[in-house]
């Protein structure tokens, strides 16, 4: 399963935020435009939201360079204790 990094604010409703790093569960671009993914708690494991389906446009697939490394670093320091 790819890791996905939300683009946008546009699913502040749903308790998530630009930054957020997800895990897609079910690719539905070809069809339907989006993808069903689950944001996670990194250190409890805990949901941040239900499973959410984010568009095309809003998310981009996580690699391993070195910017996108800083980014999964941000997000899981967010939960720290």
């Amino acid at each position: 399963m790819d890791a996905v990094v939300l683009l946008n604010d546009r699913y502040a409703a749903k308790g998530l935020r630009c930054g957020d790093v997800g895990t897609v569960m079910e690719n539905r671009i070809a069809d339907l435009g989006f993808v069903i993914c689950d944001f996670a708690d990194p250190v409890s494991g805990a949901s941040l939201s239900p499973v959410a389906e984010i568009g095309k446009d809003d998310f981009r697939v996580l690699s391993d360079s070195p910017t996108d490394r800083r980014i999964f670093r941000a997000f899981c320091a967010r939960f720290s204790r």
